[in-house]
């Protein structure tokens, strides 16, 4: 992506986020307190859509990066519903208010694209190697799907 779509990406995605985060359920279990005012907000790590590479690896990743992922092609259901899954990892870093972020194509005549956010944890320790993820999307298409996470680090 070019600098200047990351950003108005980044931005979107904030301005997402900000709606978002206050009903996002807590799916584990938290430090008592808010975010540590050092910890740095990350938009843009984009998980790599695909199967997995190589077993053994951080989600199957051949190459491993501070904060990365994968999501598994979306499968579609017999009800027409698609599943999406993955995990994101982070190498000696502690998330906060983690978030997988999807952006897909609309249907067909339906123009433009679709962003869908999946809260996944308010927290990951430091020593947590994967962390899973999915959810059920009721579109119905989701071609040339792109994954991000985005997440308080410290």
């Amino acid at each position: 992506m070019y600098g200047g779509q990351m950003r108005q990406l980044s931005a979107t995605v904030l301005a997402i986020l900000c709606a978002c985060t206050a009903s996002a359920p807590v799916t584990s279990v938290a430090p008592v307190g808010a975010v540590p005012a050092s910890a740095t907000f990350v938009s843009g790590a984009e998980l790599v859509v695909g199967g997995a590479e190589v077993e053994g690896r951080a989600c199957g990743l051949a190459r491993e990066h501070k904060i990365g992922g994968r999501v598994d092609p979306p499968t579609q259901g017999s009800d027409g519903t698609w599943r999406v899954s993955g995990c994101f990892y982070s190498h000696r870093n502690e998330l906060w208010q983690t978030q997988v972020v999807l952006l897909f194509d609309a249907a067909p005549g339906a123009g433009g694209q679709r962003l869908t956010v999946i809260p996944v944890r308010e927290f990951v320790a430091k020593d947590h190697h994967e962390v899973p993820f999915g959810a059920t999307l009721r579109d119905a298409s989701v071609s040339r799907l792109r994954a991000f996470l985005v997440a308080y680090v410290n």
